[in-house]
């Protein structure tokens, strides 16, 4: 339960609806014995909850003072933080959308239905990789 990359592989591979976590240790004589491998699978088994995914180290560096507080805020807040690349060009973004569509069983969008752009390629994508893919209209929801 402990390792992100076995368990991704195990989500890819069963698609589960809902998860339950259940691998806790619970007797006290192992957290006794060993509290390292005690807190290790109780607490950071379940610690990934919410994973930012950077398209390059120089995404925000031109956005105004108030967007990269938020930006950082962010970042700051998340449990796991990826960097898809160092430098920027004109694929980070892509990248940066598909790495998140390879991880992800279900894709919920905001989307104004504009049939160009990073989003609707990345729903594309999406439902290429046969991901359940819910579209959320920009209308309906402000």
């Amino acid at each position: 339960v402990c390792s992100r990359e076995k368990m991704a592989a195990l989500f890819r591979r069963f698609r589960p609806k809902l998860v339950f976590h259940l691998a806790a240790e619970s007797h006290v004589d192992r957290s006794i014995a060993s509290g390292t491998a005690f807190a290790r699978t109780n607490v950071l088994g379940t610690a990934v909850l919410l994973e930012c995914a950077r398209p390059c180290e120089s995404q925000a560096d031109r956005w105004p003072e108030e967007e990269r507080a938020r930006y950082q805020s962010i970042l700051d807040r998340c449990d796991y933080e990826t960097l898809v690349q160092h430098r920027y060009d004109r694929f980070c973004m892509m990248r940066r959308n598909r790495y998140m569509v390879d991880r992800s069983a279900r894709i919920i969008a905001l989307y104004n239905g504009e049939p160009k752009g990073g989003t609707a390629q990345t729903l594309a994508y999406a439902l290429q990789k046969k991901r359940e893919t819910d579209i959320l209209d920009l209308e309906e929801e402000t």
